[in-house]
């Protein structure tokens, strides 16, 4: 008498066992396919993200030039209103720029020699 577990050869048709090999495969392609969604979604997320970043750095500068133009335009208007002023603040501003750096060079001069 002949016991099925010494025969070594099964038939595949007649076989009960589940086929490990086709259920890991199709476990791999479930996660596959979630990895590629998810990426896809996580891509789409950085993109949005980046546009909008873009944007707001577009504003921002444009906020900045608006801002400095201002500035330009209304020291240009006070200038113009009172040029005497301007040249003496112009002068102020120089002199005290001057006694500054005056000051300090030789600091900076003798830290250099040390």
């Amino acid at each position: 008498m002949k016991s099925t577990l010494d025969d070594s050869r099964i038939d595949e048709k007649t076989d009960s066992r589940p086929d490990y090999e086709a259920l890991a495969r199709d476990e791999i392609k479930d996660a596959v396919e979630r990895l590629e969604k998810s990426f896809d979604a996580s891509r789409a997320a950085i993109s949005e993200t980046l546009e909008e970043g873009r944007i707001s750095a577009e504003r921002l500068l444009r906020r900045g030039r608006d801002t400095a133009e201002s500035y330009l335009d209304d020291a240009t208007y006070q200038v113009k209103r009172n040029p005497g002023t301007a040249v003496a603040l112009a002068f102020g501003a120089g002199a005290i720029a001057g006694a500054l750096f005056g000051l300090v060079a030789p600091q900076v001069a003798k830290k250099r020699k040390a």
